[in-house]
């Protein structure tokens, strides 16, 4: 997306979704086995072959240095998924735990985000504020000089409210700063389909993380299992999660990032906590309503976890 006034020419949005390093892994055939790791990474290498044709077209437009470019995931690598041969198709989170469908793992929602706008947002700033994609929209109107969400709706604004914030000035600034939300800190939620999964509340000195449902993780684990048909699944809720939404586990994210001790919920810290965000929550979904579901329950919770594996069998077939 670029400014109104650049080049006296019209503003454009791109939005490109890459297939790529998502399963099925596919590659064209001239990139096949060019990587050291696997199937994988061969996507990554094609993808990045992607990347910089795009950015060759800005540079031969000149279009470079009035373009505003954000690359960024969705969501966390699937680190149960394995191919029939043997190959793992999903990424790697580190430390942190769990991945894709897992709920609000912190695996499976962490993802670094790469902004350039030259002349705008510095170079090599790096921010280590947590943000979300539903920021883009208010993020990229200020950052491209444009009316805000709430007068482009007018009147609309005050029955269709945001969650999203705009980032722009922590990434403009020349320091790092805290980025601010309505209310008195910072507050995500995380879904699984219609069901909130976990929520995040910033206060500035504290970044909480309550879970309300948690993948059913193998012993001694942070994950399923291993292959396509043991992914956890966490957008069906409570039929294929624990449920702990009666006694939410909690941590501490500031001095606890990989969520490895809960705090004590006999603490004046936890109760205090929880009931802050069993507050939000109520208030979150009291101005929320969602909309009706296109399958029964039947195909929610019986057939489409066994037809998954099936089309992505016969995806690959196509490619291989």
């Amino acid at each position: 997306i670029r400014s109104q006034t650049s080049r006296g020419s019209k503003p454009f949005l791109l939005i490109h979704s890459f297939g790529h390093v998502h399963t099925p892994i596919v590659s064209a055939p001239e990139n096949r086995g060019r990587s050291k790791h696997g199937r994988y990474g061969d996507s990554i290498e094609e993808m990045d072959q992607g990347v910089v044709a795009l950015l060759t077209a800005l540079d031969e437009m000149q279009l470079a240095g009035s373009t505003i470019l954000y690359f960024v995931s969705d969501h966390g690598g699937s680190i149960e998924d394995v191919g029939e041969d043997g190959q793992r198709l999903g990424g790697f989170n580190g430390r942190f735990k769990g991945g894709k469908f897992m709920g609000g793992m912190e695996g499976g929602i962490r993802v670094p985000g790469i902004m350039r706008y030259p002349g705008v947002i510095p170079a090599g700033k790096d921010v280590t504020v947590p943000t979300s994609l539903l920021d883009t929209l208010p993020t990229l109107l200020e950052l491209a000089g444009l009316p805000s969400v709430d007068k482009l709706l007018g009147h609309m604004s005050t029955t269709r409210e945001l969650d999203g914030v705009s980032f722009a000035g922590l990434v403009t600034s020349a320091e790092e700063g805290v980025l601010t939300a309505p209310h008195d800190g910072r507050f995500f939620l995380h879904h699984g389909g219609r069901y909130i999964n976990a929520v995040r509340y910033t206060t500035g000195d504290h970044v909480y993380k309550m879970h309300l449902l948690r993948p059913h993780f193998t012993a001694g684990s942070y994950q399923c299992g291993w292959g396509e048909r043991l992914l956890c699944r966490g957008w069906m809720g409570p039929t294929m999660m624990e449920d702990i939404r009666e006694h939410p586990q909690l941590y501490d994210l500031t001095t606890d990032p990989y969520e490895d001790h809960p705090l004590p919920d006999n603490s004046a810290q936890y109760k205090s906590v929880v009931q802050e965000l069993r507050q939000r929550i109520q208030q979150w979904e009291s101005k929320v309503v969602y909309p009706p579901s296109q399958f029964s329950k039947k195909w929610n919770m019986v057939l489409l976890p066994w037809l998954q594996p099936f089309s992505r069998k016969w995806l690959y077939s196509l490619f291989d």
